[in-house]
């Protein structure tokens, strides 16, 4: 692990949207996964710990007043956050350990929205970690914070 998530030269950085597109394809497309409710997301650029996502909501994640349910945007926290470092911690397991999400507007059914998840530090066995979602005009939807344990066993 590195200390550091801006040092490329660690052999522990992956870095690249081939290998973000790699890990959100092998977590949605798994039926057993909480994530494949985001199946058609789209990988827009990865690696290197962070990843950034566009997302069209569709209808049946509404909530009672018809937009996007907290549930699912603390989900896209979680998940997006959990892709952008896993293209810095190759064959590492990590689990959350606190979850945090401030609401800030409504996210409309149908709208296409943009999920950035960035690693903001990674140690040696904790990282830190946020999610920011944004509509179409780039204001905060939501933003989160994700505090991650790395296991030492490897997948």
């Amino acid at each position: 692990m590195s200390d550091g998530i801006d040092d490329k030269s660690k052999s522990d950085t992956i870095d690249g949207l081939n290998y973000a597109k790699e890990v959100v394809a092998q977590r949605v497309n798994l039926p057993h996964r909480f994530e494949n409710i985001f199946k058609d997301i789209e990988i827009i650029s990865g690696g290197n710990g962070n990843i950034v996502c566009r997302y069209t909501i569709p209808k049946n994640l509404s909530n009672t007043h018809g937009s996007l349910h907290g549930g699912i945007i603390a989900s896209l926290v979680d998940a997006v956050s959990t892709w952008g470092l896993s293209t810095a911690t190759k064959h590492h397991r990590h689990i959350s350990v606190d979850l945090s999400v401030s609401y800030m507007r409504k996210a409309e059914l149908g709208e296409t929205i943009t999920i950035e998840g960035k690693t903001v530090k990674l140690g040696g066995r904790v990282a830190f970690l946020t999610a920011t979602l944004l509509d179409k005009n780039q204001k905060i939807i939501a933003t989160g914070k994700h505090t991650k344990l790395i296991l030492e066993n490897k997948l």
